[in-house]
């Protein structure tokens, strides 16, 4: 009997192991900056596989989806010119609940003559 009850609590803690794990890699999501010209961004730690939306928003806004490789990471590139006085987000959302966000503060340019 305490055999049947130390196996049936293993078996539970490996289920709640299990479970941590997953949620960890979808808050573990990550999105950074790669190259500058073109707007370069790599994801890493979303889901394998998953279908990732991300949305560069400056003076303008852009949107791509991409999937995410067995191991969980994508690159993506937008040609539209950001300008980098008006700063930068970008956010990544995937289908499966991944998320991560980039922000790049405004700069203090001067005005434009």
């Amino acid at each position: 009997m305490r055999i049947a009850a130390v196996v049936i609590a293993a078996f539970g803690l490996a289920l709640l192991g299990v479970g941590a794990s997953e949620g960890e890699s979808r808050k573990g999501a990550t999105l950074k900056f790669a190259k500058g010209v073109p707007l370069t961004l790599r994801g890493a730690h979303f889901l394998p596989r998953e279908r990732v939306r991300v949305t560069v928003t400056s003076e303008l806004k852009r949107t791509k989806l991409v999937t995410a490789s067995a191991t969980g990471t994508f690159v993506v590139s937008f040609q539209a010119a950001f300008d980098r006085c008006n700063g930068l987000l970008a956010l990544a959302i995937g289908s499966q609940g991944s998320r991560a966000r980039l922000k790049m503060p405004q700069l203090g340019c001067p005005p434009r003559l």
